[in-house]
């Protein structure tokens, strides 16, 4: 469950974009690209000073172990990730 402190930000984050179809939309409204979203992590964690490898899989594994361990059920999670198979949600 997301803290009321991101909840916040999400908000004013949306009311100042007008996101149409994406949270988080590219510079013409479309989807990020995978290249794309693997940038803006690279930038990031260079203007956090953060020296520690990192990659988006990597987050995309800790979102999910977050997940599972606040008790969200695998068929939501399943979901969230758009797989098909809950053979590949539960590696965890």
């Amino acid at each position: 469950m997301p803290s009321e402190k991101h909840l916040i930000m999400l908000r004013a984050y949306f009311k100042e974009h007008k996101s149409k179809v994406w949270m988080f939309e590219g510079q013409h409204r479309e989807s990020h690209s995978i290249r794309g979203v693997q940038q803006l992590l690279i930038n990031a964690k260079e203007k956090a000073g953060i020296k520690k490898k990192g990659s988006v899989h990597a987050l995309r594994h800790s979102f999910v172990t977050h997940l599972i361990e606040s008790g969200t059920d695998l068929i939501s999670i399943r979901h969230l990730l758009r797989h098909n198979s809950l053979r590949l949600v539960t590696y965890t």
